[in-house]
């Protein structure tokens, strides 16, 4: 008996708040066929959702069910009785029937829904929050990531075993309708400002608890601007791509609208609207919205991307909102949610994402707006103590944690205490970074190990840095390389200091004796990357030995901007394939000095970082990138040198093209000022190689043009799916066609030749560009882009190569 007892206090509660759901399928009564964007909710209720691509759903039960609706343009609506505390599996077979539709004003033979679209647009501006003149509200987000479709069989593997133990921690999700394994939650209180004129906004980090991390420069993506969709825009942007909002002034082409009952939700009477893709493989919705009848203002849309999207590794994605009118008649959002269902294939093991946000304080005035939107803090700033204790997050936590929640954050800290756990967390940051982590030391890049050029032979190389173990303010790095046809031993050291990590402020040093590429982009492989001597064309004989000596100071400024600061040292030397010559006298140099300070302003508004003790990785905003690099060179040397300067500057930028996909361009110009010999001239990035270098003259040979001023320019244009989708046989590979198109135009003096004479491939374009042209598949296998080029101008040279094959492996959504 006293057994008994002790297993109901135990259980009981767990019992009491046990989560119960309802699943099943609807299909036609006539033709047995899946019926997809079903509605079904609970009787009284706007708590539902809608069917899949094979007719499936899954709702959880309210504490007390009751009826289920189930409703869809052209059928019968059907009340379905449900039982409580129970899970339940129901198949649905909806008849066919004629729709009554509830009496509005229309034009004649029009749809009836597109007069209410029509509303909705001409009181965007009144409605929708982002146009407001300025507001503020508090927020909080929960995020949260789970394995989906576990097979328990797994853990008893040999591999997993040492991990069973997170199984007593699954759950059920409504959304996937499958097991679930939560592994990572993620909660953030913010305060979030706006104002319209001029356009400004500010998100202050208030508190912040993550399972297993405690790292401000996360934070900062957990906030309320990462993921939040504005519905009322045209397009809605998701996993980098541009889906036609089904409320935009041309969304009539690309979807099916049916006006069903009207009904109130939380207070507010309104129209409800169906909406359906009306054709396949378009980024289009599927879903409704409720528009409320005074103000043709929003008060809630769910929207879920069509099954056929070409998105890679996106299985599913849902999103909903609910909007709530304030005291002084505006709209603001109140509650929303985005679920989200990763897969790398079918059949195996998922990632389900959820996101929930609570919106409160929402306010249409901004009280000491010059001390909010102070310059000197980044768009996105975390107070000095964001990592609060469990009573703060009790007292202001809007929302509850379930059971299963509150136990991740246990869970995840167990999990990475397992040596097996971190031998894998030290694998995969391998890699990523290139880095095998032993104690305080990090052997690396593991990818230039091994490599092949025909002046070394086959080289060898050993090296590393200090890891995290170390110091977290210091990193000391280094290496040794040999080759076995040169029989030269290479080296080099550096260090890495950290003053500040917030804003970012360091110093790095560097010395190094080593063969170096040049004219090549910032964007190719290292001369010692084995992927070089894998995809080289031909053997690469253009390295040189440059023994160089640097230091730089480096400084993040507010908005964007940031500063290095650079002194340089090196000797150039010639090889046994190119050599320095001076042309009149035939004099051979031994080598080259060059002694220069330079100044690089890089100005990125908008941009964002994950960082690392040491390493980061900038997250691109929507804004363009500009950078300015300056260069004063031989200023103070002996008369061996020649005194230069150079000027160059670049802009970057991408934007949406609506359905058309986006289009990428770059473009840069420079000037040198005063004679120079060419290693110091500006050497065009070739590419001698068949891997894609997206910053490079694909068709163009290392040395082959240099100037002392030009112009360049870099197109491409991104179609994803819009053609390739339309085209048969090949519409079901989600491949995504481009076109790409880049271009040079310079000049160089001949007094640069009388210094020291050019390699016998080099020369001036003489003001005739060089330009290249072509189009790309990417996507394909969800790995690869393949680019097909052809050389437009300079087809005649010697040794020019007037059409190429390239590809490189790529990753994209």
């Amino acid at each position: 008996m006293k057994k008994t007892i002790l297993i109901l206090i135990i259980f009981l509660p767990s019992l009491l708040h046990a989560q119960f759901f309802i699943k099943g399928q609807i299909i036609d009564a006539e033709t047995n066929e899946a019926l997809i964007y079903v509605n079904i909710a609970f009787k009284g209720s706007t708590k539902g959702t809608i069917t899949n691509q094979a007719g499936l759903f899954s709702l959880s039960a309210p504490a007390k069910p009751d009826t289920l609706m189930v409703s869809f343009m052209g059928y019968e609506m059907k009340e379905i009785p449900v039982k409580p505390n129970q899970n339940q599996y129901l198949n649905i077979a909806l008849l066919t029937e004629a729709i009554e539709i509830s009496e509005v004003d229309v034009t004649p033979g029009e749809n009836p829904a597109f007069e209410i679209l029509r509303n909705i647009n001409k009181n965007k501006k009144e409605n929708n929050y982002f146009e407001y003149p300025e507001f503020k509200m508090r927020v909080y987000n929960k995020i949260s990531f789970s394995l989906n479709n576990v097979n328990e069989a797994i853990f008893k593997s040999k591999a997993l075993k040492a991990f069973d133990f997170i199984l007593a921690y699954a759950d059920s999700s409504e959304f996937t309708g499958d097991k679930i394994l939560p592994v990572f939650l993620s909660e953030t209180v913010s305060d979030f400002y706006q104002q319209s004129s001029p356009r400004k906004t500010k998100e202050i980090i208030l508190a912040n608890k993550m399972s297993g991390v405690e790292n401000k420069s996360y934070s900062q993506f957990t906030g309320q601007i990462y993921a939040d969709l504005d519905y009322y825009d045209n397009i809605i942007p998701l996993f980098e791509k541009n889906f036609i909002n089904p409320i935009a002034a041309y969304a009539r082409p690309y979807y099916k609208f049916y006006l069903m009952d009207s009904m109130s939700v939380d207070g507010d009477y309104c129209y409800h609207i169906m909406f359906k893709p009306r054709f396949k493989r378009e980024l289009t919705f599927s879903g409704d919205m409720y528009v409320d009848k005074a103000s043709y203002a929003l008060k809630k849309i769910k929207v879920r991307i069509s099954p056929d999207a070409n998105i890679n590794y996106v299985k599913d994605v849902q999103a909903e909102i609910l909007y709530q009118k304030s005291s002084d008649g505006k709209w603001y959002p109140k509650t929303s949610t985005l679920d989200v269902l990763l897969e790398l294939s079918e059949k195996q093991i998922s990632v389900f994402g959820h996101k929930t946000t609570q919106y409160s304080q929402q306010t249409s005035t901004i009280e000491n707006k010059a001390l909010v939107f102070d310059e000197s803090t980044p768009e996105i700033y975390t107070t000095s103590e964001i990592f609060k204790l469990n009573d703060y997050w009790e007292s202001e936590r809007p929302l509850q944690l379930s059971g299963t929640e509150a136990s991740i954050y246990k869970m995840v800290d167990t999990l990475m205490s397992t040596k097996r756990f971190q031998r894998l967390q030290k694998l995969s940051t391998m890699l990523y970074l290139g880095y095998w982590e032993m104690g305080d030391f990090e052997y690396g890049p593991y990818y230039s190990t091994y490599s092949y050029n025909a002046i070394e032979g086959n080289r060898f190389r050993l090296g590393g840095r200090t890891s995290n173990n170390f110091s977290t303010n210091i990193m000391l790095s280094g290496y040794g390389a040999f080759g076995d046809k040169d029989q030269r031993f290479k080296y080099g050291v550096g260090a890495l200091y950290l003053l500040n990590k917030t804003p970012r402020t360091s110093i790095r040093l560097n010395y190094k004796d080593d063969l170096t590429q040049l004219s090549v982009s910032s964007n190719a492989f290292s001369s010692d990357n084995i992927s070089n001597s894998i995809f080289s064309v031909s053997a690469n004989t253009d390295l040189l030995r440059i023994r160089s000596a640097d230091i730089d100071f480096f400084h993040q400024w507010p908005k964007g901007f940031g500063s290095t600061l650079k002194l340089n040292y090196r000797d150039i030397f010639p090889s046994s394939y190119m050599s320095f010559t001076e042309p009149i006298n035939s004099f051979s140099f031994q080598q080259i000095t060059d002694a220069s300070a330079s100044l690089n302003i890089r100005f990125a508004y908008g941009e964002k970082y994950l960082e690392g003790e040491f390493e980061r990785t900038a997250i691109p905003s929507d804004f363009p990138i500009v950078n300015l690099n300056i260069v004063y060179g031989n200023a103070f040397m002996n008369s061996n040198t020649y005194p230069y300067a150079k000027l160059e500057i670049s802009y970057d930028h991408n934007f949406i093209f609506g359905f058309l996909g986006y289009f990428e361009y770059s473009l840069s110009a420079g000037k040198i000022f005063g004679e120079v010999p060419y290693p110091l001239l500006k050497l065009h990035a070739g590419n001698e190689t068949y891997y894609l270098d997206t910053k490079a003259f694909n068709l163009m040979n290392y040395y082959e043009f240099a100037s002392d001023n030009y112009f360049q320019a870099s197109f491409t244009h991104h179609f994803d799916g819009l053609i390739m989708s339309k085209i048969p046989l090949v519409n079901n590979l989600d491949l995504r066609s481009l076109l790409i198109a880049r271009g040079v135009i310079g000049s160089l003096s001949q007094l640069h030749s009388d210094v020291v004479a050019f390699p016998g491939n080099l020369s001036s374009m003489e003001y005739i560009p060089y330009i290249e042209a072509g189009v790309g598949i990417e996507n394909i296998f969800k790995i690869m882009r393949v680019d097909a080029m052809w050389r437009i101008s300079h087809t005649k040279d010697p040794n020019a190569t007037n059409f190429g094959i390239r590809a490189m492996f790529q990753i994209i959504l």
